[in-house]
């Protein structure tokens, strides 16, 4: 996801107040180490699929005992001081290291009420199920047990047995062609193609009639986040984009063959859906 579009989410979860779930967490500084790695980690290993995982740094949580309120974010935010931003990026850094294999995730800087803030935000992978290191473990400044860690609702934990299963069936089952595109969304797609495939493949009518939005998720084409629009997946891209190469490198085909009736050859390039790709080819 473009890092502007992370930062335009990340800022209308503060002002909307959004509570803690499985993929927004907040922590009013960089000090809760233990806590910070445990969550990212969790983020990473994204047992509950979603499209990205963002951790508040300089954002405390509401906890008001008498009311009962927790779990958004407190306003005005407690900040990070501008002197300090760029060190706690560089402390964010050294302490994400310690999770293997390594992390996609985005560190990104914003203000709110006059203060600012960082967010980690942590992109699904295909390398896993991540884990924590014994390093992290020994060191007295982190202290957090080595494993695996997902996120269920509100919590970063350790795994039961079935749900440890489910991770690792998750990630053994991982292939490019699931995964979100890093940049594709829906209005890459195009709806006449979706609407051509239908037809060839004699598609129910009541089918071919839903709206573009509707289509893509009954096909499984998209995230289906509530923030930051709908990303499409890769099979998508090459499925129904009109330029499937501008978002996946080489995705043509190329063939060489003799010019019919002569000794000559021709090289000869073919874009577009892949399906369509391989009917021009015959």
């Amino acid at each position: 996801m473009q890092i502007e579009a992370i930062r335009r989410m990340a800022h209308d979860i503060i002002a909307d107040s959004a509570i803690e779930s499985d993929c927004i967490e907040y922590k009013k500084s960089a000090t809760f180490k233990n806590k910070i790695l445990k969550t990212v980690c969790a983020f990473a290993n994204n047992y509950m699929n979603r499209e990205i995982g963002l951790l508040f740094i300089g954002i405390e949580e509401v906890d008001d005992k008498e009311t009962g309120e927790k779990a958004y974010p407190k306003r005005p935010i407690y900040g990070v001081p501008k002197e300090l931003v760029e060190t706690t990026e560089n402390e964010l850094k050294s302490l994400l290291a310690n999770i293997h294999p390594k992390v996609n995730y985005h560190l990104i800087t914003d203000k709110i009420d006059g203060n600012h803030y960082i967010v980690v935000a942590v992109e699904p992978g295909s390398d896993g199920p991540y884990e924590t290191s014994d390093k992290a473990e020994k060191n007295n400044k982190i202290g957090l047990k080595a494993g695996r860690y997902i996120r269920v609702k509100r919590d970063s934990r350790v795994p039961n047995k079935r749900e440890e299963f489910e991770l690792l069936k998750k990630f053994a089952d991982f292939h490019f062609s699931s995964e979100l595109n890093e940049t594709a969304t829906l209005d890459n797609l195009s709806y006449d193609y979706m609407q051509e495939y239908l037809i060839a493949t004699n598609a129910r009518s009541d089918t071919r009639k839903m709206s573009k939005l509707d289509l893509a998720k009954h096909m499984g084409l998209i995230s289906q986040s509530d923030y930051g629009g709908y990303r499409a997946k890769n099979f998508a891209v090459l499925m129904f984009a009109e330029k499937p190469d501008m978002f996946i490198p080489e995705a043509t085909v190329k063939i060489i063959r003799e010019v019919v009736g002569t000794d000559k050859m021709e090289a000869k390039t073919f874009d577009g859906p892949i399906w369509i790709q391989a009917k021009q080819t015959c």
